[in-house]
């Protein structure tokens, strides 16, 4: 992925990243399930929710990716196409509450971070590794299901 931007806004940073190509249904599937597999699961995950148009509110299917123990293509939102899925939770990786949002279809892929002191401390690309994987993991992710 490559960093396209940086805001802060008082207690919040947005990163704006751009993927390496654009992902489908399917791949974002994988795209979420890596970030509670390896991170938020460890964390704690805040909520989740499934949006169909941008700019437009999601819809909140927290309880239905916990009725399913975590587990996304298990759910009832995983079998219908979104236009964006965005998670939030603490990251026990970097140790601050993050806000992921993934669109379909796009190569967009935005961070938000709250009350971080990463960048400043360790310049704004201290978050690439970190979101590289996350995108690395998921086209693993991804292959696995296809082979189930």
């Amino acid at each position: 992925m490559q960093l396209k931007g940086i805001e802060k806004e008082g207690e919040f940073t947005t990163l704006y990243y751009e993927l390496t190509w654009p992902v489908g249904w399917e791949k974002l599937l994988s795209f979420i399930d890596v970030i509670i597999k390896n991170d938020f699961e460890k964390g704690g995950i805040q909520s989740i929710g499934v949006g169909f148009l941008a700019g437009a509110e999601s819809v909140d299917v927290t309880d239905d990716l916990k009725k399913h123990g975590n587990r996304v293509r298990e759910t009832d939102f995983a079998k219908t196409e979104s236009g964006y899925i965005v998670i939030a939770g603490y990251s026990a990786i970097m140790e601050v509450p993050m806000r992921i949002t993934i669109w379909n279809q796009l190569d967009r892929f935005m961070l938000q971070l709250m009350n971080d002191d990463k960048i400043e401390k360790n310049g704004e690309h201290c978050y690439d590794k970190y979101v590289d994987s996350i995108e690395i993991l998921a086209h693993v992710d991804l292959a696995k299901s296809l082979a189930e």
